[in-house]
């Protein structure tokens, strides 16, 4: 009786490696789900920018005697 349960054992612990080394390669080759990029983009002529620095450069180049409320979100 002994013996039947050790190989109950056994085939458990197998098992559970087996999900545990399943699970390690989905999660290696899924890629983690990523935020979308932020976008800046300029109100008056809708110029995108991936910083808010290059969009205030932009603004001040571009746009500089116009005058614009900042909404920070």
């Amino acid at each position: 009786m002994e013996e039947k349960d050790d190989r109950q054992m056994m085939i458990g612990m197998v098992g559970m490696v087996g999900m545990m080394v399943g699970l390690t390669m989905v999660t290696a080759v899924l890629p983690a789900a990523a935020a979308p990029p932020v976008v800046y983009t300029c109100p008056l002529c809708g110029v995108e920018f991936t910083s808010e620095e290059d969009l205030i450069t932009h603004f001040e180049i571009e746009h500089p005697s116009e005058l614009i409320d900042i909404i920070w979100e």
